[in-house]
């Protein structure tokens, strides 16, 4: 019996060694790999919080475009893409009829020109030449009117005349603004320059 106690006790011992070694053997396979996987969980865990950052980002851009979408509309009404000449003088005829006030004539030139060699746009206005008859503070009325006008313009010079025949005149030269587009450069595609 003795022999069968050695025996088992022999087998404890085996079988403790060897489960030792087996317990080793597989923390020394999968360790690496469990600290590899939890190094790539870290790694996942900070790109989802970066991408909800971007996301949050994304959510604050566009809430202020659109906040802001009414004076983004107004300033492309200020600066318009292009100047039409007929609407102009349809414009500042309505001006000139609220404030009791006849235009005798009226002009409109473009401005615009681009250097040939740059294709750089030099220029982005448009004169208008007119003149205005009535009375004085309806003359004052129209030009406060031009003043407060959505679109962006300049009066370049103003000329006042008083008659006895025609009454009080006065001849402007406003300069109107319009975004500056799309230019050729030099090997024929287009480029876009800012407003």
């Amino acid at each position: 019996m003795k022999e069968r106690g050695q025996q088992t006790i022999y087998l404890n011992i085996l079988i403790a060694v060897l489960t030792a070694v087996v317990l080793i053997t597989t923390w020394k396979v999968v360790a690496p790999s469990y600290s590899s996987e939890k190094s790539r969980k870290i790694e996942l865990e900070n790109e989802v919080a970066l991408a909800k950052q971007r996301l949050l980002w994304l959510d604050t851009s566009k809430a202020e475009l659109v906040k802001n979408k009414e004076l983004v509309d107004q300033l492309f009404v200020a600066v318009p893409k292009d100047i039409d000449a007929p609407n102009s003088i349809s414009e500042l005829e309505a001006i000139a009829v609220k404030n009791s006030l006849a235009i005798p004539s009226i002009g409109i030139q473009d401005n615009s020109g681009s250097d040939t060699e740059t294709g750089l746009t030099l220029s982005n206005t448009v004169t208008i030449s007119l003149s205005v008859t009535g009375e004085f503070e309806n003359i004052n009325s129209f030009i406060a009117s031009l003043e407060k006008s959505v679109k962006f313009m300049n009066i370049r010079s103003l000329t006042y005349s008083n008659s006895a025949e025609s009454g009080t005149s006065i001849s402007l030269e406003i300069e109107a603004y319009k975004q500056i587009g799309q230019v050729a450069d030099q090997e024929g595609a287009t480029s876009e320059e800012g407003v």
